[in-house]
């Protein structure tokens, strides 16, 4: 039998896991067609940022060469084939879901 979710705790990250997602987005910034380089040494160094923020309240995440992450948030798991930043927006989702589910808004 899997660990029970301890909601109260996840409620508390959602803000937090949010506000990173959203600090990667504007770190990353818009894609650039003409400065390709520079946009992937962006998106790379938001990576890394949004890496050491998760870790630093005891997530853990996992990137594959492929561009699929997946990340667990207080026992919460979520991936994407989309990269990091996609996988946190599915954590924020299902986060979100299973705290709606148990009744708490």
């Amino acid at each position: 039998m899997g660990k029970t979710l301890d909601l109260n705790c996840i409620a508390r990250l959602v803000p937090q896991v949010q506000r990173f997602v959203d600090q990667h987005g504007e770190s990353r910034g818009d894609f650039d067609s003409v400065d390709y380089d520079k946009w992937r040494e962006q998106t790379r160094e938001a990576d890394e940022a949004l890496v050491r923020a998760i870790q630093a309240f005891g997530g853990r995440v996992i990137v594959r060469p492929t561009q699929s992450a997946t990340v667990k948030i207080g026992g919460l798991t979520s991936s994407s084939t989309s990269g990091l930043s996609a996988a946190c927006t599915n954590w924020l989702i299902a986060a979100r879901n299973k705290i709606h589910a148990n009744g708490d808004t």
